[in-house]
C-alpha cells in the first residue's frame, strides 16, 4: 500500500507525508482480505471492545448490507502495523443544510459504533483520521462519530484530539440504554431487581410450561449445532410479526446470509454468547450476545409468539442474566437496546450513555457550517422538551 491518502472512490488526493510512520487510507469492501490478519489481531486488542465493527461481523455486512450507500473502511497504520480502523459512509445534508460529510457506518444490525483502535494508540488515530477528513478533495464539513459510550476511550480521544487544533465538537442524540454490570451475584442481583409480585407471577409462568414440559436452558457445543440454532433463529422470527410485515430477516435474503455468517465467525472468535430456552425438546426463546474479555454486547432476542402468556423472553432474560453473573471474569454486558425498552429497563438497572460526536474540518468555512448545524439542532432540542420529548443534543466537548 502507497503512502498516502486513498478516498471514497472520486476524491482520490495526495497526503503531506505521513508523521511518526502513520499512513492512512480509506480501503473499499472489496479490498478486505488484504488486512484480513490484522485486522483481527487489531480487534484482540483494541482499546475498547467492538464486535459490531471485529471482521466476523463487519465483513459480512459489508459484503451483504451495503445496499447503494458508499461505504469504506478508514484505516491507520503506524509503521507496518494497524492501529486503528472505522467504516464509514459519505452523507449529504444534516440538520436541513445541504452539507456534506463522514459518517461512521451503522446499518440495521449494528447496535455500537466505536472504532477500532490500539490500545495506547487512540490520540494517533484520531489525529490522522481529521486528516483524511480536512484532505478530502471534495471538502468535508465534519465527521460524525456515531453511537459511542460517552464516557469510553474513544469519545474522550476523539474530543481530546479535536480540541487540539481548535475542531468544533459537540455531541448529539444522546440516550441512556441498561448496561449489566454489578458485584451481586445473580440471586441478590435478580431479588433487588424484580418485585416479589413479578417473581410471584414469574413463577407461575414457570409451573405453567412446566406442565408441558422441562424447562432447560442450552448453550451450542458445536459449529454445526451453531448454524443449525441460527436456522431456528431465523424461522422463530420470522413467524413471528416482523415475518407478518415483512421485517424479519427470512424475510430480506442479504439480511439473512449477512446473519449466518456473522453467528458462525463470531463462534469461530470464541465471542459468541448464545442461549435457548426449551419446554421438553421444542424452543421457545433465544438470545444472542457477543463477550470477548469479559465485556458483552447484545445482539438479539426472539421468542414463539405461540407462549407469550408465559413470557419466554423475559424468562430467557432472567436465565441468560444469571449464568453472565456466574461467568469468571465476567465484566459488563450492554443491552444494546433501544432507550425505553419495556422488558431489559426493569431487570438490568444499570445504564450507559450512548451519542454521537460531531467533529469538524479544521477550515474555518467548516467550522461556520457545523456551528450553524449546531444551532438548528438546539432549536430542535428546545422544540421537543416544550412537546415533552426526549432533548436530541447534547453539550460542547
Amino acid at each position: 500500500m502507497a503512502l498516502g491518502v486513498e478516498v471514497l472512490p472520486d476524491q482520490v488526493r495526495p497526503i503531506e507525508p505521513p508523521t511518526l510512520g502513520l499512513r492512512a487510507r480509506f480501503l473499499q469492501p472489496h479490498e478486505m482480505a488484504m488486512i484480513e490478519s490484522d485486522w483481527r489481531s487489531l480487534a484482540a486488542e483494541a482499546a475498547e471492545p467492538n464486535p459490531y465493527f471485529s471482521p466476523f461481523m463487519a465483513a459480512p455486512a459489508l459484503l451483504h448490507l451495503c445496499d447503494e450507500e458508499k461505504v469504506s473502511l478508514a484505516c491507520v497504520w503506524e509503521s507496518e502495523k494497524l492501529i486503528g480502523i472505522l467504516p464509514v459512509t459519505e452523507k449529504r445534508g444534516y440538520a436541513h443544510m445541504p452539507i456534506r460529510y463522514l459518517e461512521t457506518w451503522i446499518h440495521p444490525h449494528c447496535f455500537y459504533g466505536a472504532p477500532l483502535v490500539r490500545c495506547g494508540a487512540e490520540d494517533l488515530f484520531f489525529r490522522t483520521l481529521y486528516r483524511l477528513l480536512d484532505q478530502a478533495s471534495t471538502g468535508f464539513a465534519f465527521i460524525r462519530l456515531r453511537l459511542l459510550d460517552v464516557d469510553g476511550p474513544m469519545a474522550r480521544a476523539a474530543a481530546r484530539v479535536g480540541n487540539e487544533n481548535g475542531r468544533l465538537i459537540y455531541d448529539s442524540d444522546r440516550y441512556d440504554r441498561a448496561l449489566l454490570k454489578t458485584d451481586l451475584s445473580h440471586e441478590t442481583y435478580l431479588l433487588k431487581n424484580i418485585s416479589k409480585r413479578k417473581r410471584n407471577e414469574l413463577q407461575r409462568q414457570r409451573n405453567r410450561l412446566m406442565e408441558i414440559g422441562d424447562l432447560t436452558t442450552h448453550a451450542p457445543k458445536t459449529a454445526a449445532q451453531v448454524s443449525e440454532w441460527a436456522e431456528l433463529f431465523l424461522q422463530i422470527e420470522h413467524a413471528g410479526w416482523k415475518g407478518a410485515v415483512d421485517g424479519s430477516m427470512l424475510s430480506r435474503p442479504a439480511e439473512a446470509i449477512f446473519f449466518r455468517d456473522a453467528i458462525s465467525g463470531a463462534y469461530a472468535a470464541n465471542a459468541l454468547n448464545f442461549y435457548r430456552l426449551d419446554v421438553g425438546e421444542k424452543p421457545i426463546a433465544m438470545q444472542i450476545n457477543f463477550l470477548q474479555g469479559g465485556v458483552g454486547h447484545g445482539f438479539k432476542i426472539c421468542f414463539d409468539e405461540g407462549f407469550s402468556k408465559y413470557s419466554p423472553g423475559v424468562l430467557m432474560l432472567i436465565a441468560a442474566t444469571m449464568d453472565l453473573l456466574s461467568t469468571e471474569q465476567f465484566i459488563s454486558m450492554d443491552s444494546c437496546s433501544s432507550e425505553d425498552h419495556p422488558m431489559i429497563n426493569g431487570l438490568w438497572t444499570e445504564r450507559r450513555g450512548i451519542s454521537a460526536i460531531n467533529v469538524s474540518a479544521a477550515g474555518v468555512q467548516a467550522k461556520a457550517m457545523l456551528s450553524l448545524c449546531r444551532i438548528l439542532e438546539g432549536a430542535r432540542e428546545n422544540f421537543q422538551t416544550k412537546i415533552g420529548g426526549s432533548p436530541a443534543m447534547g453539550k460542547v466537548r
